[in-house]
């Protein structure tokens, strides 16, 4: 009887202990069933991870792909260049007779010269975009739409660079059969060799003149887009039924930043409004964004107040021509899209622009 008693007692504890031991498989299943779930959400972002790692190197596959295409018309046209370098030091032997050629001759290296430094200066650019796309590898998701618009600029870029390399080849020819006639003639060159190198002094002085001219040329095209801006905006405003309170002037804010087209407005509705337009050959991808990015800065407001412009505001961007990309982007930001000889493509709205955080 005392060791059934014994047993009985041991028996509870056993089941007490099995009690236990189901309550802690039942809260084990609980967490075992937690984790399936958690595994299952992380296999699928695993996934999706692997998709857009997979579009990233897919993209930057082709990225690399022309940056080498583009070292190698670099070291072609430095070749180019060095076999040109070598040709001009024998054209400085040339006759008096020879004089008026060579001018020309320094003309179209001008020319040459200013497209080289427009190569190196967009080489310049692209190997700080790469720069900043080495950094931003870990939010690439993020930045393909900069990344697409970028490569769309570098492939206008090996266009123009294939273009120059063509036109340094033509050249180059020239040159070659300017050089064949001057080896026949190099005995009568050198009694008058200092009076060429005082010429060839002289043209190179004009043409750092050339340069100059050329960059105020620059100046002139934006100049030009911007007084087709007004006639344009002038004839919309009008088929609109909008009424202008002023002339459309350009607004320069700072060294900085300037406003291409400004004026009061009443709309059709009776709102008034100060219209505000920036003008662009060509309107790209993110010139929207941009734009208005540009409005709501806390620094640009201010600038708009103090030129006693501020209340509501009809923003709009005049082209030229534009990306097919553009339209949706000028949609979401409520921005007026209208380009030459087409007239409105996106209408603007009235806004309230509020200043974004610094």
């Amino acid at each position: 009887i005392e060791a059934q008693a014994r047993t009985e007692e041991r028996l509870g504890r056993l089941e007490e202990a099995m009690a236990q031991l189901a309550e802690r498989a039942a809260r084990l299943e609980e967490i075992v069933a937690q984790q399936t779930e958690r595994l299952g959400r992380l296999e699928e972002t695993t996934a999706r991870l692997i998709e857009a790692q997979a579009r990233t190197e897919e993209r930057l596959g082709r990225l690399e792909e022309a940056m080498a295409q583009l070292a190698e018309r670099a070291a072609r046209l430095e070749e180019i260049v060095a076999q040109q370098t070598e040709r001009l030091g024998r054209l400085e032997e040339t006759t008096a007779r020879l004089i008026e050629a060579q001018a020309r001759t320094e003309e179209r290296l001008g020319r040459l010269e200013e497209a080289m430094a427009q190569l190196a200066e967009r080489a310049a650019r692209l190997e700080e975009i790469v720069a900043q796309q080495t950094e931003r590898i870990g939010r690439l998701e993020e930045a393909m739409v900069h990344m697409e618009e970028r490569v769309s600029r570098l492939e206008e870029t090996m266009a123009q660079v294939v273009e120059t390399q063509r036109q340094m080849g033509e050249l180059l020819q020239q040159l070659i059969r300017r050089q064949d006639q001057l080896e026949a003639r190099q005995e009568r060159m050198e009694r008058e060799l200092a009076a060429v190198r005082e010429d060839i002094h002289q043209i190179r002085q004009d043409i750092g003149q050339m340069r100059k001219t050329q960059d105020r040329f620059g100046n002139i095209i934006g100049v030009t887009t911007e007084g087709q801006m007004v006639r344009e905006l002038r004839q919309w405003i009008e088929e609109k039924g909008h009424q202008l309170q002023g002339p459309i002037f350009s607004l320069p804010l700072d060294g900085e930043t300037e406003i291409d087209g400004v004026a009061p407005l009443i709309t059709a509705q009776g709102q008034t409004c100060w219209l505000l337009a920036s003008a662009k050959a060509r309107v790209r991808r993110g010139d929207v964004e941009e734009f208005i990015g540009l409005l709501k800065s806390q620094r640009v407001q201010r600038l708009l107040n103090q030129a006693g412009i501020e209340g509501s505001v009809l923003p709009l961007i005049f082209g030229i021509i534009a990306d097919h990309s553009v339209t949706g982007e000028a949609q979401m930001f409520k921005v007026g899209l209208i380009l030459s000889g087409q007239g409105e493509v996106i209408a603007p709205a009235v806004q309230e622009l509020e200043v974004e955080p610094s």
